[in-house]
């Protein structure tokens, strides 16, 4: 059994051997051949055709600038015979289909396919028949014309590209061009950034008509971002005194702004990107200011280190807590109606406690922290306070107070310790006269909360009943390589 080949190609053959005992009345005699071998009949099998397909063109949106108009390569190949391509939109004044000067280069930065199809006259290897000619991959632009202003836009424009070969098998391709004012091309940011961290935010941006200035005005904060981010949203923060960040862009419509201000996480639990979405104004020559808002969504920071500080006696001076009334022998210093006992702010083991001791009059003592400042990318992570209290006639809050004692009604935030909210200790406070001074930006620096607490006793005849709270551990996140606390 042998094959043939077909155009260069090897197709299965099919091949009939027979033996026959023919002897003719004349000839009865003569020697017959033992199985003699007989041409072999070879059938083509049709093979399939080449698939008409787009190797380039964009799935779902892309942008384009509404200035400055722009295109999008496509690029149809794999039918048979001449491909012609069609357009199919909504803005038929708008967007256009027309040749390129320079297909290469486009493909290049469309990231195009190289085509996979043999020129015309040739055949590709197991795809066509003797009769069939492929055909040559057909590259066309999809015009953007550029609008006068931006209020003519309307929003994105559907665009159906088909491409139909000569046997009439079509192909599509399907997508969306939103015309934009300016696009975030990238963002860039100092290594090891930070959730809260205060940075100078290196944004490019592209599509701007060239010569133009793009000023930025505003942030939009993570509530108003649709969709919303997985855990923050840029903050812009600018002096009172600076002017706003602003570029102008160059002869390729592309210019870099500097903006200061800091990812803000509305969340602390959650995990994953952030956004940056800015508004501002662009300013052309001759024309009217166009407001113009620009995003960037998925952008990634690094995970926060943690610090942990135990043996909390060590930052008693950082929190400075202040005892009121401040009575020798009932709010600091010892307890003497008995047994001595240590009072007011004392060590206990390693960490920091604060405690009463009852006695004939009963005990009635308040202590407050100060704010304490953190350094910048900083933010209270955990507290973890103990209570301790010696039989039942004292406790924290107005339970034990003694008799004449008014309760407390408006505690500062975040109220009587020990609550472990984060929340209530991050950067919380009822008023300015509890929090560090802003910055020049008007921004607060981060900080650790005032925190208070009320500790009561009910007389007794000495001081054997007590209630104390024992600092165990602070816990805070920031920037990885700081010297803390």
């Amino acid at each position: 059994m042998r094959s043939t080949s077909l155009a260069g190609e090897l197709l299965p053959t099919v091949c009939v051997l027979a033996s026959f005992a023919f002897v003719s009345a004349a000839n009865a005699q003569s020697p017959v051949p033992a199985n003699p071998r007989l041409p072999t009949v070879s059938n083509p099998v049709r093979t399939l055709v080449p698939q008409l397909r787009f190797e380039t063109a964009p799935s779902g949106s892309v942008e384009l600038g509404a200035l400055t108009g722009g295109e999008v390569l496509v690029r149809a190949s794999g039918g048979v015979g001449a491909i012609t391509l069609t357009l199919e939109t909504g803005r038929p004044n708008v967007v256009t289909l027309a040749a390129h000067a320079n297909s290469g280069a486009q493909l290049a930065q469309a990231g195009g396919i190289v085509s996979r199809v043999s020129p015309a006259n040739s055949v590709p290897r197991d795809v066509l028949t003797r009769d069939d000619k492929a055909a040559v991959p057909v590259e066309r632009v999809v015009r953007l014309a550029p609008f006068a202003n931006l209020s003519a836009i309307g929003g994105p424009i559907a665009v159906i590209v088909r491409a139909t070969d000569s046997r009439g098998t079509q192909a599509s391709a399907a997508f969306s061009i939103a015309p934009v004012a300016a696009r975030i091309s990238a963002i860039s940011k100092p290594g090891g950034t930070v959730r809260d961290q205060a940075i100078a935010l290196g944004v490019d941006v592209d599509l701007l008509p060239p010569g133009a200035r793009i000023d930025i005005t505003e942030s939009v904060s993570a509530a108003s971002i649709e969709p919303r981010p997985a855990v923050c949203a840029f903050t812009f923060r600018q002096a009172s005194s600076g002017a706003a960040p602003s570029a102008t862009a160059g002869a390729n419509g592309s210019a870099r702004i500097t903006v200061p201000g800091r990812f803000f996480a509305y969340d602390h639990a959650k995990t994953g990107p952030c956004a940056v979405v800015l508004k501002g104004r662009l300013v052309r020559g001759g024309g009217a200011d166009e407001p113009i808002e620009i995003r960037k969504m998925d952008i990634s920071l690094s995970t926060p280190t943690p610090y942990v500080v135990q043996g909390t006696w060590g930052i008693r001076d950082r929190l400075a807590f202040d005892v009121r009334p401040g009575l020798p022998g009932a709010c600091v210093g010892a307890s003497v109606g008995g047994v001595p006992q240590p009072i007011g702010v004392h060590q206990v083991g390693a960490d920091l406690a604060i405690g009463i001791r009852s006695g004939p009059l009963g005990t009635d003592c308040a202590a407050k922290s100060a704010a304490w400042t953190l350094p910048d990318g900083f933010r209270v992570a955990g507290i973890d306070w103990d209570v301790v209290t010696e039989r039942d006639a004292c406790c924290v809050g107005n339970a034990c107070l003694p008799s004449g004692s008014s309760p407390d009604t408006t505690l500062v935030v975040p109220g009587a310790i020990p609550s472990e909210n984060v929340d209530a200790y991050d950067g919380n406070a009822a008023s300015d006269a509890d929090k560090p001074p802003p910055r020049a930006d008007g921004s607060r620096p981060p900080f650790l909360s005032r925190m208070h607490v009320r500790l009561g006793c009910k007389a007794t005849p000495l001081n054997d009943h007590g209630v104390k709270v024992v600092l165990r551990s602070v816990s805070f996140e920031g920037p990885a390589g700081a010297s803390f606390p």
